[in-house]
């Protein structure tokens, strides 16, 4: 059963998105492909929240990070970067 506090409107499972900010080059491609989730916190980005409905835009700015520096979850599966 989905946790409601990681559920979508739909009842459907929440993507969990992550930053590692060690690894991450501070390009800012996240926060533009996907203004709404992330943003440029000094030199490093960060998720506005952590979790999200499942969203093209989330999984390209994960592919689309330099550093790999981005993963989204649905549950236990890693479904962003793509490979």
């Amino acid at each position: 059963m989905t946790d409601p506090a990681e559920a979508t409107a739909d009842g459907t499972a929440a993507w969990r998105v992550t930053v590692d900010r060690g690894a991450c080059l501070g390009s800012g491609i996240c926060a533009a492909l996907a203004p709404g989730l992330f943003v440029l916190d000094g030199e490093r980005s960060r998720p506005l929240r952590g979790a999200t409905e499942p969203d093209e835009a989330v999984l390209d700015a994960a592919d689309s990070c330099p550093a790999a520096a981005i993963t989204v979850a649905a549950g236990t599966e890693v479904v962003g970067p793509r490979p």
